[in-house]
């Protein structure tokens, strides 16, 4: 039993990481996506958005920032 409970935990962190790998990888091809994918359209989704639109290098500090934060 404490050879199965260890690798459910070690799946779960795999794939907490590969969650966040994916997020960023949104994030910096298309900001406001990562962003939406951890908190859906909140108020950092929002600002994501604008900052996108404003320039696509803010943006994508921003939804790295917001994601690695």
């Amino acid at each position: 039993k404490t050879i199965y409970k260890g690798k459910n935990i070690q799946n779960k962190n795999y794939r907490r990481r590969m969650g966040s790998f994916l997020e960023i990888l949104c994030a910096v091809l298309i900001p406001p996506v990562g962003v939406f994918l951890r908190f859906g359209c909140g108020l950092e989704f929002w600002l994501s958005l604008l900052l996108t639109f404003f320039g696509f290098i803010p943006g994508m500090v921003y939804a790295i920032w917001v994601l690695t934060k």
